[in-house]
């Protein structure tokens, strides 16, 4: 994030620039201790009360009495829109920046708060359960919590774990650190303290089940055998489906890919998650699936 320092100093720049055109008034002000006034010019005005401003002897036709000048130091015009996009700019980039950093580092940067952890707590729990992990701590800040957990010198719980379809809704990004096996000097027993930090969705995933269930249904189908005559047109089709509140996009590559035989894969992928489209993904704001498709003409015996 190279960025973000020339957008402070720019702004600093732009600030300072203000502040050197607008300048100080000219003269002393009436009634600043060492000010003199004048022989016969009118006493100083009270500190803290407003003089009055009579319109006949304001010195302009017709008495007009001038517009109320802009408080001092607050930019105006071109200068306070430059400011503003500026602001916005940097909000922007320390906002990307802050989530561009690991996981680890933004739990360590944030601040507590309950929500993420009440969201989490009762589908990791049955996780850690299935993945038979008895010694755990949670801690949440934001949106990332840290989990540390003490299990045997084996790493068989990794998978019942991270393959838990109720845990991993919630979870839009793990970063795992399995520590040192160490071993008990008393019972023997050998033992790894690991820490793993999750980043909490707002709302659960529902799509990326169903949609791992349709592409499952499409991989399976006659769709292959019926896009290749029977499998005599050769070669390999790829797709990635990305699935979320803007619809669907099909992305595909191998060598069926730019032909009649791949628009049709394409096309008959595109119909068996067309489902979801109008209904999981609907009113979702926080949720989003990608499943991928790989495929090869004639099918492996």
């Amino acid at each position: 994030m190279r960025r973000l320092p020339w957008a402070l100093l720019a702004l600093s720049l732009v600030l300072n620039g203000w502040l050197l055109l607008r300048g100080s008034p000219r003269g002393a002000f009436a009634g600043a201790p060492g000010a003199t006034q004048p022989a016969g010019s009118a006493p100083a005005a009270t500190p803290g009360v407003a003089p009055r401003l009579d319109a006949s002897s304001s010195g302009l036709p017709g008495g007009t009495v001038p517009a109320p000048r802009p408080a001092a130091g607050a930019p105006a015009g071109p200068e306070a829109a430059r400011v503003a996009a500026l602001e916005a700019e940097v909000a922007r980039l320390e906002k990307e920046h802050f989530r561009a950093l690991p996981l680890h580092e933004r739990f360590e940067k944030s601040t507590g708060g309950p929500e993420a952890e009440a969201r989490i707590r009762q589908d990791l729990e049955h996780a850690l359960r299935a993945a038979d992990v008895r010694a755990w701590s949670l801690a949440c800040r934001g949106s990332v919590c840290r989990l540390e957990i003490l299990t045997s010198d084996d790493r068989s719980w990794q998978q019942p774990f991270q393959g838990d379809a109720d845990f991993r809704r919630w979870v839009r990004g793990l970063q795992l650190a399995v520590g040192t096996p160490r071993t008990d000097p008393l019972s023997g027993e050998t033992y790894v303290e690991s820490q793993i930090h999750l980043e909490v969705r707002d709302e659960p995933d529902v799509l990326s089940p169903e949609l791992w269930r349709l592409v499952q249904a499409f991989k399976s189908s006659s769709a292959l055998a019926d896009c290749t005559g029977g499998y005599a047109e050769k070669g390999s089709y790829q797709a990635r489906v990305d699935l979320g509140t803007q619809g669907i996009a099909v992305a595909s590559a191998g060598s069926l890919a730019t032909g009649a035989a791949g628009r049709c894969l394409e096309d008959r992928l595109r119909a068996a998650v067309a489902p979801l489209a109008g209904g999981s993904a609907a009113g979702c704001t926080d949720c989003g699936a990608v499943a991928f498709v790989e495929l090869v003409s004639p099918p492996a015996p």
